[in-house]
């Protein structure tokens, strides 16, 4: 069985969990099991899914020109807070839960839009059906982007050159003798 064909049957897989997991939510609210432990157990069936399904087809459609080397349109997807914040166009592309109202499934599903992702020229194969499915069903369900799977990357704010200046603690030599002419003698 090929790779595709796994991650064909995985994406099926994870979409009846899904269906089994909110089956599972019902009959344990009928039943008096505690809620926060159902819903405990859809979170890591939503987490598995984002782990096993959708970074898989980021990591292999998209971070080539939305990742850590190069970020077109200032847009990433390999760090959640600038996947659903959204790059220079200004709309949030992943909005959970919502569908219709989320501009990455239709650049990715849409092959005569003008923001057809992957680009025609990029090389990169346009997602399949079912890699779309496992889109819009991960959206759906909420889009879960679970902590452990984040490229954490480094504030530019908080950079040196951004930090106020302070007073120096300094106590070299130079302060202690008489040879400190000037305040900068202290660095010498």
């Amino acid at each position: 069985m090929g790779s595709r064909q796994q991650t064909q049957l995985r994406a099926a897989g994870h979409g009846v969990a899904l269906i089994c997991v909110q089956s599972i939510a019902i009959a344990a609210i009928l039943f008096g099991v505690p809620p926060a432990f159902v819903l405990a157990q859809q979170d890591k069936q939503k987490e598995s899914f984002f782990q096993e399904t959708i970074r898989p087809i980021f990591d292999a459609k998209c971070v080539l020109c939305h990742g850590s080397k190069s970020q077109k349109s200032s847009y990433r997807l390999d760090v959640r807070e600038i996947a659903f914040r959204g790059g220079d166009h200004g709309e949030p592309p992943i909005v959970p839960n919502d569908v219709l109202a989320s501009p990455l499934l239709r650049y990715v599903s849409d092959a005569n839009s003008d923001m057809t992702m992957p680009p025609k020229d990029s090389g990169i194969a346009r997602l399949t059906a079912r890699e779309s499915d496992s889109l819009r069903l991960w959206v759906e369900s909420g889009a879960i982007w679970p902590d452990s799977s984040n490229t954490m990357i480094e504030d530019s704010k908080n950079w040196w050159s951004f930090q106020p200046l302070q007073e120096s603690n300094s106590s070299s030599k130079a302060t202690e003798s008489s040879k400190a002419i000037h305040p900068i003698d202290r660095f010498i």
